[in-house]
């Protein structure tokens, strides 16, 4: 679950005045709900209004291709091994 912002903290995080941020909260720029006097917005929709993403399958999916990368870079130093070692068996051979 998302932590819940008080208008205050979410116009320090987007670099706005408070007026400004009810603006965009009024227009649906920035989605929050109004409890009484006091704006509500979820820290999720804070990060897509700044265009973070922060969605669990995409971190996931961006883990797993960087554990792929750095497999890849292992087998490219073991490859370049096998061939030295190949070339040194070559030239005792012959």
């Amino acid at each position: 679950m998302s932590k819940v912002l008080k208008i205050t903290e979410v116009s320090e995080m987007i670099g706005t005045t408070i007026p400004y941020t009810r603006e965009l909260l009024r227009r649906g720029e920035l989605k929050g709900k109004k409890v009484g006097k006091e704006w509500i917005i979820q820290r999720e929709e804070v990060d897509k209004y700044l265009g973070i993403t922060t969605n669990e399958e995409e971190l996931k999916r961006e883990l797993y291709i960087k554990e792929l990368e750095s497999k890849v870079k292992h087998y490219e130093f073991v490859l370049e091994a096998i061939k030295g070692n190949m070339n040194n068996i070559e030239m005792m051979l012959g």
